[in-house]
């Protein structure tokens, strides 16, 4: 028995093996490599590889999955030699690759760049930002390898590299090189400056310096990123560049121009620009979410102050600023056209605050038509208010009494509220005035009987709700009004007792019945001739 099971298996195997389509050479073998193999990386499978071709050095990668093994360029290193290649943790990102290089001329010159993977796009790229940093490192070196390289990187504080940060249009603040800089500190959430660089998790932030002028220190503040959870390393974004006078302080120190960024994805968007004056914010303001809302006004002794005008893509806002809080009456103008999405409507209007609370008169509209129109007192909706379809009272922000709405098909509902839910009856009409839903509720929830009916009045539905389950009998009919479409019994939310279904010409669909939502005893289903087809057991 073993034997026979030997030979099946070998003989299984065999087949297999001759089935198989055998695997091309890789474009990296019968060629003279630079490297004494080839690299391959932990993410995406990339297998790299450095070939002399011409007398120079060239790199290549594929992602070698057994898919396709097309081979891509990665870069070009002339006359040189490859003196090392690795990978390294910068941050949460993932691994970063980085290449070593020696010139071969007479003197001795080291080259060293770092690339990384683009999963989405399936391409290598090489860091640009981190260039000055490298060349930097290696410059001047009369020795130079893998262990010295990270043992480099590892002194520095470096940022997540897979950011793209958009330039601030401040000449200072875009030649900095995050790389290079004079280490601050490290700072908890408090703000509080650590006496060294923690060695159990990560900081909150840390600062650097890189330029002084009378006293003024241009400085960058580093948060640490909400995706250093489970990686190898952390990773830290550029929030904030201005000039201080205490960077040694976490805040309360700036003093000249401010740029905030705002970190979404892979991109770093500007979102706050500005001027302080000895910790304060001063003069004009401009803040930007990108495509969601933007502001702008002036700023005295750190507080908003004067015109102010806010921009999303269904409004725009302007209006009174008084010591931070918008005061008077604000008025409302179409938003921000490239901002709005396809369903979305641009408002006109006004409002009125007092100490930055909604208080008096509101309105808005939608070409022309009222949206909304009413009283607030102290924040909270008071009063009558007007809305699409008619209106109806409010009582500290609560819908209260009857109401009547418009319906998206131009009709409308008349109900009471109670405590802001239904109770009571609701009825629902079409545009043509036809009545054609009535419901019943009980503290918000449907409780009692429900009908629905035909645009010309006749009966379409009859059912009944306890507790906002479907409870009892319920029926569907046809346009005639008259004959049921289907017939079936409820309890507490469950189909329970008989299922009858009907084609139009009155004969049965089907008959079954339900106990508590499950079929029970004879179902059967009928053609629509009478003729019985098929008939089950349960």
């Amino acid at each position: 028995m073993r034997q026979t099971f030997w030979m099946s298996t070998m003989a299984a195997l065999l087949a297999l093996g001759n089935a198989a389509p055998a695997q091309g050479a890789r474009f990296y073998e019968g060629v003279p490599m630079a490297t004494a193999k080839v690299v391959e990386r932990r993410d995406g499978g990339v297998v790299l590889a450095f070939l002399r071709e011409n007398g120079e050095v060239n790199g290549y990668y594929c992602q070698c999955s057994g898919i396709s093994d097309k081979r891509m360029n990665l870069d070009k290193y002339g006359k040189a030699s490859i003196a090392a290649v690795f990978q390294v943790d910068l941050d949460s990102e993932g691994e970063t690759t980085f290449v070593l290089s020696r010139s071969a001329g007479s003197g001795t010159a080291y080259g060293l760049h770092a690339y990384r993977y683009e999963s989405s796009g399936g391409k290598m790229f090489k860091v640009a930002a981190l260039q000055p940093t490298l060349d930097a490192l290696v410059r001047g070196a009369k020795v130079m390898d893998e262990a010295r390289v990270r043992a480099a990187l590892g002194r520095l504080q470096l940022i997540d590299y897979s950011i793209d940060y958009a330039p601030t249009g401040v000449a200072e603040f875009d030649a900095i090189e995050h790389g290079h800089g004079t280490l601050v500190g490290y700072f908890n959430i408090d703000g509080e400056l650590l006496p060294g660089k923690p060695a159990d998790k990560p900081a909150f932030a840390y600062k650097k310096t890189f330029q002084e002028k009378d006293g003024h220190f241009l400085t960058v503040t580093y948060l640490l990123g909400k995706g250093w959870q489970g990686g190898r390393a952390p990773s830290y974004h550029a929030k904030w560049i201005t000039w201080e006078t205490q960077p040694q302080h976490f805040a309360a120190s700036q003093d000249g121009l401010f740029i905030e960024y705002d970190v979404n994805c892979c991109v770093g968007s500007v979102f706050a620009r500005g001027q302080y004056a000895h910790g304060k914010r001063t003069g004009v303001w401009h803040y930007e979410e990108p495509n969601t809302i933007r502001s702008s006004g002036a700023f005295v002794d750190d507080k908003a102050e004067g015109p102010w005008t806010y921009e999303s893509g269904d409004e725009t806002t302007t209006g009174q600023m008084l010591k931070g809080q918008r005061t008077g009456r604000w008025e409302v103008s179409p938003g921000v056209a490239e901002w709005r999405e396809a369903d979305m409507h641009s408002f006109t209007g006004y409002d009125h605050f007092v100490k930055d609370r909604l208080d008096g008169p509101s309105e808005r509209r939608i070409d022309g038509v009222v949206q909304w129109q009413g009283n607030y007192v102290n924040g909270k909706k008071q009063g009558q208010w007007v809305e699409p379809g008619g209106g109806g009272r409010y009582v500290d922000d609560v819908k209260q009494g009857p109401w009547k709405k418009a319906t998206p098909d131009g009709g409308w509902q008349v109900l009471t509220m109670l405590d802001g839910k239904p109770e009571g009856k609701l009825e629902q009409y079409g545009a043509n005035g036809q009545l054609e839903l009535v419901e019943h509720y009980r503290l918000g929830k449907l409780e009692g009987p429900m009908e629905s009916f035909y645009p010309d009045g006749k009966r379409r539905y009859q059912g009944a709700f306890v507790d906002g389950e479907r409870d009892g009998a319920e029926t569907l009919f046809y346009p005639d009004g008259e004959l049921p479409q289907f017939h079936r019994n409820w309890q507490q939310g469950v189909l329970h007792g008989v299922n009858i279904e009907n084609f139009q010409n009155g004969k049965p669909k089907q008959i079954g019945a339900y106990d508590m939502g499950k079929k029970t005893g004879r179902f059967q289903y009928f053609r629509d001739d009478g003729q019985l087809i098929e008939e089950t057991m349960y």
